[in-house]
């Protein structure tokens, strides 16, 4: 592809702002791979393939939340409303990631960063920092709590401070050391990773099933256990629910399109993920739960954790806020294993994203590159935060929430880059400090949606919130709020471009 800002009617920056650029944001210093390319389109000697990629986006959407919330739709929707509602999302979900992830590719910079080119402007792009540590920020923070009560379980734990304190501690600076210096081994441990959690988990829905006598074609044909209302309702419920995660998934899934060697690596690596996110955890949570509630039902009332005639419905509320005492109640060793081996690696990879939004998000506002590290840090501190302020509890409302600012954010990078650029690349010296068409449209069309969605009016926010943003931004754009509205120019700050 070609740049060219003449065919947008792009305005320049100044003689002096363009001369400067390189004196205000150098190349890659020493901190180059510290800082793993944060700032600076990744180099062709760095591309992976797709195949390789979706080790990384496969890995992210296997954590226990996942499957919690994977276990929430089949509990309340039944198998077979919950698979066809699965299979949408995932062609939902591929679309989206690799439309996002062709352009992140096409720059070299994380989905957050290319907002500066494309939709929100420099400044503007803050924003999207914002939404994407919210984002990654939250799953941090709720897959910590969720590692912290299956530890709490395994070991026989007092709730309390002491507790609290040691755990979490041990586990933020876990998450700190293995994202700061341990992230190259993480990512070549992908592949066992992954292999190692899939082989546990099949081994423990096996031996749940066994117990229990359930087949797999009643596990795979089960309806409702907890939902009530009509099919309608219970489609709804499932697609809302499991494409909160999915709007996640996009911009997470374009991050690792940066490094891709070609557009066919990621749609490979986009759609992997989403058929693992979406197909692969239903299926699983199905099996697992509908099959071993009745086996983890007896383990509670063994251990005198509850009582024979509250003993299935307390497995079944257990399955979806403590998923890790579920599996540890099957198998107190493998269980274990697997719930630190679905987190450890899930953990560093939020850790990563949303060092890399926190970074944005200081350069954005305030022209400031504390490094990466430092991110790190932060990042964990405002997790810990949210665990102190409940976030597990509020889930289903983050989960809407969530959905919906996504797909807003997605839908006015979509259709900047391909309706309204039709795929010609920005000129980098010359970006709005801030497109106010961008952060008018995805903040009017988050709380139009959201709005909307909890009176019931249109209650599948997430599609509200994408077709508004995709409607209204090349509206804006072309007739009220153009380029150069209100704002100047300056350059992105990215370092060398492909």
């Amino acid at each position: 592809m070609t740049t060219s800002s003449e065919a947008l009617g792009e305005f320049s920056p100044s003689t002096t702002e363009a001369a400067t650029v390189k004196d205000h944001h150098p190349d890659l210093s020493v901190r180059e791979l510290m800082d793993d390319n944060v700032l600076q389109s990744v180099p062709e000697d760095q591309r992976r393939s797709g195949w390789s990629l979706s080790l990384n986006s496969m890995g992210a959407v296997t954590p226990l939340i996942c499957v919690a919330i994977a276990g929430l739709v089949v509990m309340q929707a039944g198998f077979a409303v919950g698979i066809v509602a699965a299979v949408l999302i995932t062609i939902f979900g591929t679309a989206l990631a690799w439309l996002v992830g062709h352009v992140t590719y096409t720059e070299g910079v994380s989905s957050t960063a290319v907002t500066r080119l494309y939709g929100l402007g420099i400044r503007g792009s803050s924003l999207a920092s914002a939404i994407f540590g919210f984002v990654t920020i939250g799953f941090l923070a709720i897959e910590n709590v969720l590692l912290y009560n299956a530890i709490e379980f395994m070991f026989d734990l007092p709730d309390t401070w002491v507790a609290s304190v040691a755990i979490y501690g041990f586990l933020t600076l876990m998450w700190v050391l293995l994202t700061t210096f341990g992230m190259g081994l993480v990512t070549k441990t992908s592949g066992t990773l992954l292999a190692l959690s899939l082989v546990l988990i099949v081994t423990l829905t096996v031996m749940a099933m066994t117990a229990s006598g359930m087949s797999v074609g009643e596990a795979l044909s089960h309806g409702p256990v907890t939902g009530d209302g009509s099919v309608w309702d219970r489609f709804e419920f499932a697609l809302v629910t499991l494409v909160a995660s999915t709007g996640a998934f996009s911009l997470t899934s374009s991050d690792y399109a940066r490094y891709a060697r070609s557009n066919r690596d990621v749609g490979i690596s986009a759609f992997l993920g989403a058929l693992v996110l979406n197909v692969g955890l239903v299926v699983i949570a199905s099996l697992l739960f509908y099959g071993g509630s009745k086996f983890v039902g007896d383990k509670m009332v063994e251990k005198g954790l509850d009582t024979a005639g509250n003993a299935t419905s307390a497995a079944i509320d257990l399955s979806g806020h403590n998923a890790g005492a579920f599996m540890i109640l099957i198998s107190p060793v493998l269980g274990f294993i697997l719930a630190c081996a679905v987190q450890a690696k899930t953990q560093v990879l939020n850790v990563y994203g949303a060092s890399l939004a926190l970074t944005n998000l200081a350069d954005g506002l305030f022209k400031l590159r504390p490094g990466r590290v430092v991110m790190i840090l932060i990042a964990n501190a405002i997790g810990l935060i949210f665990v102190a302020g409940g976030i597990l509890d509020l889930l289903n409302t983050w989960l809407q929430v969530l959905g919906v600012i996504t797909t807003a954010l997605v839908g006015v990078i979509i259709s900047d880059f391909y309706v309204v650029r039709r795929r010609v690349r920005i000129n980098q010296a010359a970006c709005e400090v801030v497109n106010w068409a961008g952060v008018m449209t995805v903040i009017a069309s988050s709380i139009i949606a959201e709005t909307l969605q909890a009176l019931g009016v249109l209650p599948l926010g997430f599609l509200t919130s994408l077709v508004i943003s995709a409607v209204l931004y090349p509206i804006l754009r072309k007739t009220v709020l153009p380029a150069g509205s209100w704002t100047r120019a300056e350059h992105s700050g990215f370092g060398s471009t492909r």
